[in-house]
């Protein structure tokens, strides 16, 4: 019984001796934490912890914020806070903020399974990355595989694969995290301002003759859609739109109808919809057929033109 209570005795006073031990050295080691941090972090950031700003989570982008703000450094971007969360950290903070425009993800592909030639059916292949190891499913190497690679890795259930089996991302519920353009290995995918209305729904940098070959949605560097809207370039034989909302005619003048203007059907209808394709088919051929009209009484009116000037020159000529 002695035993017993001299082995009770002996544990708590280690216990004892541990405890004030711990006490001491806890204050001879505390580090003050700012408060600021767990304002920041309960109370500001959205709690994903998606790591989409570059750190481990939102606790610690709350400290890198912190540290920036002492240091009188540009505070670090919260892709799925947007402008939003970069206004209130500001205002929190006390500090001047600008404000950027949110961006969202857009896949940059139209090649359905009925537009894209198929390269091979790959066997036991379920993700983008192995495929992509194998040369893909299809002949274009720059467009969606539609593995869904991207689907499983976006933390807001914002991108689905469809019938045409092509990613397509929902831009109300997209963050612009961009995990999704990490997960990517054929680079389909590019974050884009959530003002935006014109896209081209293509990423060949592909010949032309090859480009043809192997969908007939793709990008032929043609050049036409530049001619109707000095906003569009042409880069790595592949348009590129720079500004917000682009020209009708534009999109018209393209002969492969590669560009979506989202005024009129979201990328997902012109994408997927057989009815949105054929309305814009029609609007197209109406405008076609418009611009020849106009050429003709373009071409009527300097055949006039030159023909009253004709015996004007004979005139003069004959003084």
């Amino acid at each position: 019984m002695n035993e017993i209570i001299i082995a009770v005795v002996v544990l708590a006073g280690i216990g004892l001796v541990a405890g004030i031990l711990l006490s001491y050295f806890s204050k001879v080691f505390h580090v003050e934490q700012d408060p600021r941090i767990e304002e920041i972090n309960e109370n500001i950031l959205p709690g994903a912890n998606c790591g989409a700003c570059g750190y481990a989570g939102c606790r610690d982008f709350a400290k890198a914020v912190i540290e920036a703000a002492k240091n009188g450094e540009d505070l670090p971007e919260c892709p799925p806070g947007g402008p939003e969360v970069a206004q209130e950290l500001a205002s929190f903070l006390g500090l001047e903020h600008g404000g950027s425009e949110r961006k969202t993800a857009l896949v940059k592909c139209a090649g359905t399974s009925e537009r894209a030639n198929e390269r091979a059916q790959i066997r036991s292949v379920q993700d983008c990355r192995t495929a992509a190891l194998y040369g893909g499913n299809k002949e274009c190497q720059y467009g969606c595989m539609g593995y869904g690679d991207c689907v499983k890795a976006c933390p807001y259930d914002a991108i689905k694969i469809y019938q045409g089996n092509i990613a397509i991302v929902d831009p109300e519920k997209c963050t612009g995290c961009g995990i999704c353009i990490d997960i990517c290995p054929n680079n389909v995918i590019e974050l884009v301002p959530s003002s935006r209305q014109t896209h081209v729904l293509c990423n060949s940098q592909a010949p032309t003759k090859a480009t043809r070959s192997a969908c007939s949605v793709g990008c032929i560097g043609c050049k036409l859609c530049q001619r109707k809207d000095k906003d569009f370039s042409i880069e790595n034989n592949l348009a590129v739109y720079n500004a917000k909302k682009g020209k009708e005619e534009a999109a018209f003048s393209c002969p492969n109808n590669v560009i979506v203007n989202t005024w009129q059907f979201s990328v997902a209808a012109f994408v997927e919809s057989t009815t949105a394709r054929e309305q814009f088919a029609a609007r197209k051929t109406e405008y076609k057929k418009l611009e020849k009209e106009k050429r003709k009484k373009a071409a009527a009116a300097r055949k006039a033109k030159k023909a009253k000037a004709a015996p004007k020159k004979k005139e003069d000529k004959s003084e």
